[in-house]
């Protein structure tokens, strides 16, 4: 459970060193459904600092683990794992998948929400995007359904909306201490917003820090469009080649074809 806050908190390495703890403790006692639990944690960190492949084989563990236990509580979260790295590889047969089994479970996981935008904004139907429903206000959940609506109405060219949603997110973030959305959110508000050069420049300096790939890379997409709006192409497309060579090493598709798709502007 500590593991589970410190990440929302954006204390990830944290974070990771107590889902490790637990996860051998559990290993060694021989509590197989909490390691099933712990597996499913550990999954979700190494999706979101890049670690695919990795999320991917502990992920089908965790999966084997909890339909042989029947822990039907734990596969809303491995079903909306399944859908985040099939966001990140674009993988169509995968999402189908994990979206078919989440409309069946009647008790969804609070972050699926935002999942579910996320990945109806990289396959570019944003109608459907902006109508996933939220989870429970006030929650960290929430924020994050309200900071990838914010992405996906930017997508849309509704910069009012994006700003509402983006605004909404990030004061929420503040006020619980959810450092990473908080930054998250900041980038598309500074973005919107004319914000003074050396302030963006700090903002996407702290972003690139983050753990979570999620941030990192929406830090240098950002500072691309900053820079292909003012009008300022050369630098612009430096920023745009460097993103999609960062999101290639990190296996994130949805990166690598934006930044192609601005690097094929005249």
């Amino acid at each position: 459970r500590l593991g589970r806050v410190l990440r929302q908190l954006g204390q990830r390495r944290e974070a990771e060193r107590e889902t490790v703890a637990a996860r051998e403790a559990f290993a060694r006692t021989g509590d197989v459904y909490l390691d099933a639990g712990t597996g499913l944690d550990l999954a979700t960190l190494l999706a979101e600092r890049g670690e695919i492949l990795g999320a991917r084989h502990l992920l089908d563990q965790s999966i084997r683990r909890i339909r042989t236990l029947h822990l039907d509580h734990l596969l809303s979260p491995a079903m909306r794992l399944t859908l985040q790295l099939a966001t990140a590889r674009l993988d169509q047969t995968e999402a189908s998948m994990a979206l078919s089994a989440l409309q069946e479970l009647t008790n969804p996981d609070p972050e699926t929400p935002s999942v579910l935008v996320r990945w109806w904004r990289v396959r570019g139907d944003l109608t459907r995007a902006l109508g996933v429903e939220g989870p429970q206000p006030g929650t960290y959940g929430y924020a994050a359904w309200r900071v990838e609506r914010a992405r996906a109405a930017l997508a849309n060219g509704d910069h009012e909306a994006a700003r509402s949603e983006a605004s909404a997110s990030n004061t929420l973030a503040s006020k619980m201490g959810l450092g990473e959305l908080e930054v998250y959110s900041a980038l598309i508000l500074g973005l919107l917003n004319d914000t003074p050069s050396r302030t963006w420049n700090d903002l996407v300096r702290k972003a690139t820090s983050s753990l979570w790939t999620e941030v990192y890379l929406a830090a240098l997409e950002t500072d691309a469009r900053r820079s292909s709006e003012a009008g300022h192409a050369e630098e612009a497309g430096r920023k745009w080649t460097t993103l999609r060579a960062r999101a290639a090493e990190l296996g994130y598709r949805p990166a690598v074809e934006e930044a192609e798709g601005w690097l094929s502007l005249p």
